[in-house]
């Protein structure tokens, strides 16, 4: 089983991101803007800021996936969260990036967005272990790592 699968593992069974916390996390809202928050209206501080693409994973089984194994094309983006919105940085890549999600929530590990999109309907964010995972189009995760 590589990094990734191992990662997503920590992910999945971590639950949804309104569900966690890490203990002793030094919260640094100023240098990393507001935070998401979640449905009930706390904030999510963990997720908050600048987020690399570290892994693709394909989806298993069923029809092949447009998205392959660690794809190139994703490899590397980096996605920006805060609590007004949630956008890829500018990208020179042919991928998926156009999306943006305004007032980004959290409602049952699905996020939501007061106006626009991010990724396909219903998609999961969740955080563990200091990685992002989020479901994306052709049934694929985005697995992230915090970056400057």
């Amino acid at each position: 089983m590589g990094f990734a699968r191992a990662a997503l593992g920590l992910l999945m069974a971590a639950g949804p991101i309104a569900a966690t916390a890490a203990p002793g996390h030094a919260q640094t809202t100023a240098a990393r803007g507001q935070s998401i928050a979640t449905a009930s209206g706390k904030p999510a501080p963990l997720i908050s800021g600048a987020w690399k693409i570290t892994a693709v994973l394909p989806a298993e089984g069923g029809d092949p996936s447009p998205v392959k194994k660690d794809d190139p094309i994703y490899m590397g983006a980096v996605l920006e969260v805060s609590e007004n919105w949630m956008a890829w940085r500018p990208q020179k890549k042919k991928g998926q990036f156009g999306d943006v999600c305004m007032t980004p929530r959290i409602v049952g590990g699905a996020l939501k967005c007061e106006y626009g999109n991010f990724g396909p309907k219903g998609a999961k964010v969740l955080y563990s272990n200091g990685l992002l995972s989020i479901d994306w189009y052709g049934d694929a995760k985005l697995v992230l790592a915090r970056t400057n």
